[in-house]
């Protein structure tokens, strides 16, 4: 980079960076707190993260998302928090697309808003194909990761089990 634009060229290069690093990580905690918000507000998790300041802000999810995030820097090894966030979305793209099997084996016939085409029998394509491809990109993870990311996901399942137990929601599966 300094050989193409020069000192100041790298020093702006990294003044982009930064900023473009500070935006997004201010989107993903802006947007976990409004999740985690609004799983409260599902009774998915405890109903504490879904009280709002008298600016109506998700305060408590906002610092309990923030926190976490401060948490998750002090590892120090931003590649094992990457690869723990996969892991966490690859549990999700596994459970959607279980669900979208499931309910078409077991309830072909029923009312839905879209449905995924192709299929064999009642098994749908995509979600199948999908799934084979999210587990074979799960063990290119690094194993302090998966580890990282086998915790994260169970944190996040006791929180759903004790927001069902308090009775402030739907019963976790």
């Amino acid at each position: 980079m300094t050989h193409v634009a020069g000192p100041a060229g790298v020093r702006a290069m990294a003044i982009v960076a930064l900023l473009t690093t500070t935006n997004t990580t201010l989107l993903a905690v802006t947007a976990a707190s409004r999740l985690t918000f609004g799983m409260a507000q599902q009774g998915s998790v405890p109903s504490a993260f879904g009280r709002v300041n008298r600016r109506l802000a998700p305060s408590i999810a906002t610092v309990v998302v923030s926190a976490s995030a401060a948490a998750f820097v002090a590892v120090g090894d931003l590649r094992v928090i990457a690869g723990a966030t996969d892991v966490a979305v690859y549990v999700v793209f596994l459970a959607v697309n279980a669900v979208v099997i499931i309910l078409r084996i077991r309830r072909p016939d029923a009312e839905r808003p879209f449905r995924i085409a192709g299929s064999i029998g009642r098994v749908p394509v995509i979600p199948v194909v999908a799934t084979v491809v999210t587990l074979v990109m799960i063990p290119q993870l690094e194993v302090r990761s998966l580890g990282l990311g086998a915790v994260l996901v169970a944190v996040g399942y006791a929180l759903a089990l004790s927001a069902s137990r308090r009775g402030s929601g739907r019963p976790a599966p």
